[in-house]
């Protein structure tokens, strides 16, 4: 999760990440830390570890806690109604927003729930309610991202046809499948990958 909200924050800042009394303590030179960060430059850097949450929030103006659960004596809000209210606070050179999310494992307790200003929840299908740490963070962080986006230009580029296409799998399956495997299973493997990645991904001719 660390490492995947290192990145959700590169993709959507400008903010900056504290971790509060993490239980490892070498979450960031752990290889999973590393493998799922891949590509940020500095990621250990962009985060700061800090032992309790009046450090973390120590010099901010707003908090606002993230939680799935209803809180007793709360109201919590849907994210997307307070978006803009919280994304113009968080925008005013005067303020400085903590977005405050809980553990992967049990969310924000009653004490760090009580340090926060507002509540809010990120409203879900009825058939699933609890998100994923890092990807209620990235969905957050998307939705306040307001700067110009990042769009690479694009060369000049044919796509391939679908005759170029099938015509392409065709022999590689027949290159790997039937004169690479040594049984019917891993045929049927080698050939259901090739059609999983070349039958769908964006071909030049």
């Amino acid at each position: 999760n660390a490492g995947m909200i290192v990145r959700a924050a590169v993709n959507f800042g400008p903010c900056e990440l504290v971790f509060v009394a993490p239980e490892l303590p070498s979450l960031l030179v752990h290889p999973e830390f590393e493998q799922m960060s891949h590509g940020v430059p500095d990621a250990r850097a962009r985060c700061r570890v800090v032992a309790t949450m009046e450090e973390a929030l120590a010099d901010c103006t707003f908090a606002v806690g993230f939680t799935a659960r209803p809180q007793e004596g709360r109201p919590r809000h849907a994210w997307r109604e307070k978006r803009d209210e919280l994304g113009t606070r968080a925008a005013d050179p005067d303020e400085r927003v903590a977005l405050v999310f809980g553990a992967e494992v049990g969310g924000l307790r009653s004490d760090e729930v009580a340090r926060c200003a507002e509540l809010v929840f990120v409203p879900t299908s009825g058939e699933h309610t609890s998100l994923n740490l890092a990807v209620a963070v990235g969905v957050v962080l998307a939705d306040l991202f307001a700067e110009r986006p990042y769009v690479p230009r694009e060369r000049g580029v044919k796509p391939v046809t679908n005759e170029a296409r099938a015509f392409l799998v065709a022999n590689l399956k027949l290159a790997f499948g039937e004169k690479v495997a040594l049984t019917e299973s891993a045929r049927r493997d080698i050939e259901d990958s090739i059609e999983r990645v070349f039958g769908r991904a964006p071909l030049e001719d």
